[in-house]
């Protein structure tokens, strides 16, 4: 009967170890974790720089203005409330500070919404 070598332990250790699952956790050094935590940080940061400006855009330009409130009847667009509010105005205008003060998404209105409009002299 031949005997064979014995196994180098460091090589019969590493024979020894099989996964037997697919998953395999995902370990972050301290680096990658600081640059993870960096990236979040700055993505958050600009999302609410770019939510505020949005906001102080919208204050801006409607500031100091004296307003009303106004009520839409039936079949009116807000091109023909500008032309009642600010006669003596660019409706585009008078349109912009309407959607700005009343905080409309856009130009779409329906009788019975109250609106904010300004009051020109």
């Amino acid at each position: 009967m031949a005997m064979s070598a014995p196994i180098p332990s460091h090589l019969a250790a590493r024979s020894t170890r099989v996964r037997t699952s697919g998953s395999q956790r995902v370990r972050l050094t301290k680096r990658g974790r600081f640059a993870l935590f960096f990236l979040l940080s700055a993505i958050t940061v600009v999302g609410m720089m770019v939510a505020a400006g949005g906001q102080a855009r919208a204050t801006d330009r409607s500031a100091g203005l004296a307003t009303s409130s106004y009520t839409v009847r039936a079949g009116q667009s807000l091109w023909q409330i500008a032309k009642v509010v600010a006669p003596n105005q660019d409706p585009r205008v008078t349109i912009s500070q309407i959607e700005d003060l009343s905080g409309l998404a856009g130009s779409h209105v329906v009788a019975g919404q109250q609106l904010v409009v300004p009051i020109t002299s």
